[in-house]
């Protein structure tokens, strides 16, 4: 009621309600109506039937890996969705992400997000309460862009992978500084079995400073999905220390020796030939040409055997970690250390 005179915010109010109400995706919370009832202006909007995301972190504590990824991929697609059509959320929180027991994901509170957060910051509990999840810029009161999302979406997989938030502090000022000066605290020490990709992901999500974050949000979909890719494999049963680079497969390795085999019969036959013609040329007898083939062919098998004794014996190598970069640099780092890499 203290901002039904406030024409400002009325008007940014049925503004970005309005155009909240445009958007149409399986992950957002359908708007059918914006009104006003004499003094009571009402968004009439789609009944999910379930609880919040903050709801369920505070039942299970940490979500399983597969669980969190697919959480994350679909807010993240909402997102997408949503900056595409010129609409940042500005307030992604747990509170604000409502799941169903059919597994159903879908965010709330879209466009109105950001016309609320800046007029009732200082006047409403649950306003406040959403500094755990503010981007550096937003908590220093900057401008604030669709990465801002990326990093409020960080945080949420930080709280799904860990059962709590990256910063907690006695006031709402002690957690804003904190988002601003603090290093995001490692992942790994309250969940030793997450993968190094994973991590990588939120705490790209997480920079400081939003050039340093994904580019966009179709970006982080892309890794999002990779991560989704591994757990879908079971390699979430692996060592974290196999994740970064899959060096040589055997199938990789079979076919370069087969090739190189191949290629090598190739020229042992045509040298043959050629030696045999110069041979026969010169009128030396058919026994003594067998003779020198004979002893060509044993050469022949010992030099083959020697060399792929050597091309089996290969030195030890350092794998360079190449996670969370980009492919062209990932790719010139492997090479640099002789290393061969697949991307997939």
């Amino acid at each position: 009621s203290q901002f039904t005179d406030d024409e400002e915010f009325v008007s940014r109010f049925r503004r970005e309600a309005q155009a909240a109400a445009r958007l149409t995706h399986s992950n957002i919370v359908n708007i059918y109506d914006v009104g006003k009832d004499r003094d009571i202006y009402y968004i009439v909007m789609e009944y999910v039937d379930g609880e919040t995301l903050k709801d369920r972190i505070t039942r299970e504590k940490q979500l399983p890996l597969d669980t969190a990824v697919t959480i994350a991929l679909k807010i993240a697609e909402a997102l997408e969705h949503a900056h595409q059509n010129g609409l940042v959320h500005c307030d992604i929180k747990p509170h604000n992400i409502l799941t169903t027991p059919s597994g159903r994901v879908k965010v709330t509170d879209f466009g109105i997000a950001r016309a609320v957060t800046s007029a009732t910051m200082t006047h409403t509990v649950n306003i406040i309460g959403s500094v755990h999840y503010f981007s550096p810029e937003q908590a220093e009161g900057l401008a604030i862009c669709d990465k801002s999302d990326i990093y409020s979406l960080g945080v949420v997989m930080y709280e799904m992978l860990t059962g709590t938030v990256p910063f907690s502090g006695e006031t709402p000022i002690s957690v804003a500084i904190k988002h601003i000066r603090e290093d995001v605290p490692p992942l790994k020490v309250q969940r030793p079995d997450l993968p190094p990709l994973l991590e990588a992901i939120v705490l790209k999500a997480m920079a400081k400073k939003p050039d340093m974050r994904f580019a966009g949000i179709s970006e982080m979909i892309a890794d999002l999905r990779l991560a989704k890719s591994y757990l879908s494999n079971n390699n979430q049963h692996r060592a974290p220390e196999e994740y970064p680079t899959q060096v040589l497969s055997q199938e990789d390795l079979n076919t370069a020796l087969s090739s190189d085999s191949s290629s090598r019969r190739r020229q042992t036959s045509q040298q043959r030939t050629g030696f045999l013609a110069l041979l026969s040329w010169e009128g030396i007898s058919r026994n003594r040409i067998w003779a020198v083939l004979t002893a060509l062919f044993v050469l022949s098998g010992i030099g083959a055997f020697l060399l792929f004794s050597g091309a089996l014996s290969t030195e030890d190598v350092t794998v360079p970690n190449v996670i969370g970069k980009h492919v062209d640099i990932a790719k010139k780092n492997l090479s640099d250390k002789k290393v061969k890499g697949s991307v997939s």
